[in-house]
């Protein structure tokens, strides 16, 4: 069921993104290989700065990088944040203090060659900073 707690494919480009919301996990794989997922998190309404914390699980033989993009008006990417310490199943954390705005969140393998249809990964953001 499309209820948002699983990644929605295509989702390998900013314009395909799956939504994201703050505290409600999402799960998704990296495959095949250099599948990239994109996550749309919108902050447009929003008044002032948010504090986010964006956390994404580690996965076995994969080595995990997410990286934060707010995008700009024209369309462009702009990267504002980046998590990539690959340590196979550790954990990767993004905090930052965003600006009202349209951001995506990218999960992929770091190097690009690696991938997992078993196991699945879990993105979670949430709102203020840990």
């Amino acid at each position: 069921p499309d209820d948002g707690t699983t990644e929605r494919e295509a989702n390998n480009t900013p314009a395909t993104a799956s939504k994201v919301e703050f505290g409600k996990p999402v799960r998704g794989t990296i495959f095949p290989k250099k599948d990239i997922d994109f996550f749309a998190l919108d902050l447009r309404e929003r008044p002032v700065k948010t504090a986010l914390t964006a956390t994404v699980t580690g996965l076995l033989k994969v080595d995990v990088a997410l990286y934060l993009h707010r995008v700009e008006e024209d369309g462009k990417l702009t990267l504002v944040q980046t998590s990539d310490g690959a340590k196979g199943e550790k954990p990767e954390v993004v905090r930052f203090a965003a600006e009202p705005g349209l951001y995506v969140l990218e999960v992929r393998d770091l190097k690009n060659r690696e991938a997992n249809f078993q196991d699945s990964y879990q993105l979670t953001v949430e709102e203020g900073q840990e």
